[in-house]
């Protein structure tokens, strides 16, 4: 005679037992600070939206990738903005370290 399950006991399988088609490694967390190709957090979320995701401009916004502008210029523009086009960031938002590495990566030239 063949078994019969209920949904009952098929939940406590289920649960009890766990799914085999669950994955069983952990996602990796998201990286907190920028490595020498990856752009920051604060970049991608701060920036991102109007230079795109990898400097290369959206939305009319300017074009950061290969970027000729001097660090002066960079730090000043991040930190006091630009007209209503562009807000300021103060340094909880987007700190010295990411705007430096973010410089180098989207530049190419090392902050001095």
């Amino acid at each position: 005679m063949p078994m019969r399950f209920t949904g009952t006991y098929l939940f406590v399988i289920f649960v009890l037992g766990g799914c085999s088609s669950a994955s069983t490694s952990s996602p990796s967390p998201a990286p907190t600070s920028p490595s020498a190709s990856t752009l920051s957090t604060a970049y991608v979320g701060q920036c991102g939206g109007c230079h795109g995701k990898d400097g290369s401009s959206k939305q009319g916004a300017s074009a950061l990738k290969g970027s000729t502008k001097a660090q002066s210029a960079w730090e000043s523009a991040i930190r006091n903005g630009i007209g209503s086009s562009m807000q300021a960031f103060e340094k909880s938002e987007y700190s010295d370290a990411d705007m430096k590495a973010d410089f180098k990566i989207l530049t190419g030239k090392t902050w001095k």
